[in-house]
């Protein structure tokens, strides 16, 4: 009788230990995956905050860049509406050179 009594608390010894066991492990594994998502999350903020910082920093020359490239632009057309009007003069000389 008292070896069955023995056997049983062993028992019931050894399955806490093992339940003890995988706790111990779960909680491990969440408290590290935790750590991971801190670790991600923090890393994106700082990205975000920099990149925040960044446009912050350079919209006002972005702003300029743009206005000086719609002048630019502007008069790159006129430009272009010059050549295409001496291009047609000398296509009509060429023609009534030609006939």
């Amino acid at each position: 009788m008292f070896q069955n009594f023995v056997l049983i608390i062993g028992l019931i010894i050894s399955a806490i230990a093992l339940l003890g066991g995988l706790i111990t492990v779960w909680v491990n594994t969440n408290v590290r995956i935790a750590k991971i998502e801190t670790t991600v999350n923090l890393k994106i903020a700082a990205i975000e905050i920099s990149m925040a910082n960044y446009i912050k920093t350079n919209a006002e020359s972005i702003h300029c860049s743009f206005s000086d490239n719609k002048e630019e632009h502007k008069n790159l057309m006129s430009d272009v509406k010059e050549i295409r009007g001496v291009v047609n003069s000398i296509e009509k000389e060429i023609i009534k050179l030609t006939k």
